[in-house]
């Protein structure tokens, strides 16, 4: 199976290179995605740079582990909406207070935006 990984990073990195484009191996990580736990796969090499084995990774605003639970990603957005969350509270302070409806409001677009 490496084999095969590293037969197809080579041919992407020639592809790259005949059409003028640069891949960037400090940039560049790997990811298995499997349920096997044993399952493992040797170091891939873009060039003569080794690439980074990784367990979760971010791709456009998405946390992937490689079981594709969701898990990171859930908990990374619950982190991120209860930080802007507490950002409003202290915005707001303790001796104003807000309407229902305008609470409402603001955990909707906190919820929405994360």
């Amino acid at each position: 199976m490496h084999d095969l990984a590293q037969q197809t990073l080579n041919k992407v990195s020639f592809w790259g290179k005949e059409n003028e484009l640069c891949f960037s191996p400090e940039k560049s990580e790997v990811i298995v995605f499997t349920w096997n736990r044993k399952w493992l796969l040797d170091e891939l090499y873009l060039g003569d740079i080794t690439i980074k084995r990784k367990d979760c990774v971010k791709y456009l605003g998405c946390y992937l582990d490689s079981k594709l639970s969701w898990k990171i990603h859930v908990q990374e957005k619950v982190r991120s909406a209860t930080n802007a969350l507490l950002t409003c509270k202290r915005v707001i302070g303790k001796n104003r207070g807000l309407n229902s409806k305008a609470a409402l409001w603001i955990y909707t677009a906190i919820a929405r935006h994360n």
